[in-house]
């Protein structure tokens, strides 16, 4: 029933971008909050690229070039990970804001191929990848979904298990892209963010 809704409403999800903002309720002192927007999109699905790409990327010299990196890490068999494709990176708000201002990653954690991080080959090893496992375990456990952003060096930023929606995710990635995490904590943040409705 609720994937019905889903392709019922999904021509509405993905009409013409708008200039969405989001207005901070008050200013904290010394800190500027009138910054807070969400872009335009540029179309309606989300720029993936591949973790090899984003880290090259950020790495070839081109400062211009260079961007945090949101790494969604998902497998196969998990409802959670489709469900989160299905709604939160299908939502204008999250695409144009991950398009404008994020190299967005989504990797296999069951997957084998190599990757390149911090001078390191990682492969999977066992049934999870190294990657998944040096950034999105908790205690050497991994949940799915899990989101994992990064600063342009590859410094971890957050980890986000579980099911994000636009609502959880999108105030995340706002926090960290536009530098407030340098200045305010989460929970102060969250007091002056105001999300953008949905179109």
């Amino acid at each position: 029933m609720m994937w019905t809704l889903l392709l019922a409403i999904a021509p509405f999800l993905a009409s013409s971008p708008q200039q969405l903002s989001a207005e901070p309720a008050q200013a904290v002192a010394g800190v500027q909050t009138t910054g807070i927007h969400t872009p335009e999109a540029g179309g309606d699905a989300v720029d993936w690229v591949a973790f090899g790409e984003a880290m090259q990327t950020n790495t070839g010299g081109k400062k211009k070039l260079q961007r945090p990196l949101m790494v969604d890490f998902y497998t196969d068999w998990c409802g959670w990970c489709k469900r989160q494709d299905a709604t939160t990176f299908r939502d204008p708000r999250v695409v144009a804001y991950l398009n404008q201002h994020f190299h967005a990653v989504q990797f296999d954690a069951e997957g084998s191929a190599p990757v390149e991080f911090k001078g390191e080959t990682l492969t999977r090893q066992g049934k999870t990848h190294s990657l998944a496992l040096q950034l999105a375990s908790n205690r050497g456990r991994i949940g799915y979904p899990t989101i994992v952003l990064l600063s342009p060096e590859g410094e971890t930023w957050a980890v986000l298990q579980g099911y994000q929606t636009a609502e959880k995710l999108l105030p995340q990635l706002v926090y960290y892209a536009e530098g407030y995490h340098e200045d305010l904590d989460f929970a102060t943040f969250s007091g002056i963010y105001t999300m953008p409705e949905a179109p």
